[in-house]
């Protein structure tokens, strides 16, 4: 997903959670959640999701390098979500900005109240930086993102709905390799 839209924990999908009417009265904060079978199997997929290539690229300060760095950016983010591993992503995320500062944060907190997100998977179908700001490196691509359920970790689930996005991703190079600044996204209809 990308990274500006907002949900209950994952900062980066904007989703809505199914309403059904239920007489099941909301699970109390002294009652732990436990995953149905079902849930628990997802669970497990989810966590035996492969890690994004890291490309060669990054380490290149061409305009090929910084698009790889932002292409990576966006993939390890999913992988984040579904496995609860932040170091990674802390690495190549420096920036300030919420997508980078708080994230992980995030991440790790869903993972350690027992939630979890659904193994998604992006298509990136464009990708280029940005020629008409100048003072800053901006890649902005264009791509495909699978849907899934977040399991909050307390009964809650939010359907995350397969859809298109549109991300403008801010880059620095340091010298070695391409460090994200931010990352910012925006939902399109599929």
């Amino acid at each position: 997903g990308a990274v500006a839209s907002a949900s209950a924990s994952r900062a980066g999908v904007s989703a809505t959670a199914p309403v059904t009417p239920t007489s099941t009265p909301a699970p109390s904060a002294s009652v732990k959640w436990t995953p149905t079978a079902q849930e628990a199997k997802k669970r497990a997929e989810a966590l035996k999701m492969q890690a994004p290539v890291r490309s060669e690229e990054i380490t290149q300060n061409t305009d090929s390098g910084a698009v790889a760095t932002a292409k990576y950016a966006v993939d390890l983010y999913n992988y984040a979500f579904s496995m609860g591993k932040v170091e990674e992503y802390k690495t190549l995320c420096k920036g300030s900005h919420k997508s980078c500062a708080t994230t992980p944060a995030a991440i790790q907190k869903l993972h350690a109240n027992g939630g979890w997100v659904d193994e998604m998977y992006v298509t990136f179908t464009d990708g280029w930086v940005r020629k008409d700001i100048k003072d800053k490196v901006v890649v902005e691509l264009w791509y495909y993102q699978t849907g899934g359920i977040e399991y909050l970790g307390n009964g809650t689930k939010v359907d995350v709905k397969q859809s298109k996005w549109a991300a403008l991703v801010t880059l620095l190079y340091n010298g070695n390799s391409w460090q994200v600044e931010e990352i910012y996204g925006d939902r399109k209809s599929v």
